[in-house]
């Protein structure tokens, strides 16, 4: 036990700060995520305490499932708020809880396969935030189309703009295949 706590301050005292910025932003992320899904009554009374290590989770375990259990954690704080608290479901609220889990999970993903003393530019990290923020900028102008569009259709119309949704999703899909079988 002491060799191994030996091994993890060595570790600790080789990593760069890159390490430490990328887990820095993976927790931070990872409780603002927390906030916006959990009831307001908890996250913003007395018990929010247990944001900090429920947030670490994926900060400093982003290789293992961790991070899966931190998904189901937020998941059941959004149920619990929206159909035990009764609490509203926004568009805005809905976008930031999508936005942030999105970015907390990729950025855990970087922090995962990053070793804690590699030297990295900043150039690097933040080659991925156009991309990231297109994706999630058309993602949530297609949710909006999808929340808004049904109310502007009726009857026949509304199969219409259906098939040219299914269209616009099939054409999505086929665009980030292509992405990947790129690599």
């Amino acid at each position: 036990m002491i060799d191994r706590i030996a091994g993890w301050t060595a570790q600790v005292g080789r990593a760069t700060p890159a390490f430490f910025l990328l887990r820095g932003a993976v927790w931070l992320l990872a409780v603002a995520t927390l906030l916006v899904a959990g009831p307001g009554d908890i996250t913003l009374g007395p018990l929010a305490v247990w944001l900090v290590p429920v947030g670490l989770l994926p900060a400093v375990l982003p290789r293992t499932a961790a991070v899966t259990l931190w998904i189901f954690v937020v998941l059941a704080g959004w149920l619990a708020a929206t159909m035990v608290y009764d609490e509203p479901v926004s568009y805005l609220r809905l976008v930031l809880l999508a936005t942030l889990l999105y970015t907390t999970h990729v950025l855990a993903a970087i922090s995962a396969v990053i070793p804690f003393d590699a030297v990295v530019a900043p150039r690097t990290l933040l080659s991925w935030l156009p991309r990231t923020a297109a994706l999630l900028g058309l993602t949530a102008l297609l949710a909006l189309a999808a929340a808004a569009l049904p109310e502007l259709f009726v009857g026949a119309r509304f199969l219409i703009a259906s098939l040219v949704g299914f269209a616009v999703m099939a054409g999505l899909a086929y665009y980030l295949a292509r992405l990947v079988n790129r690599a």
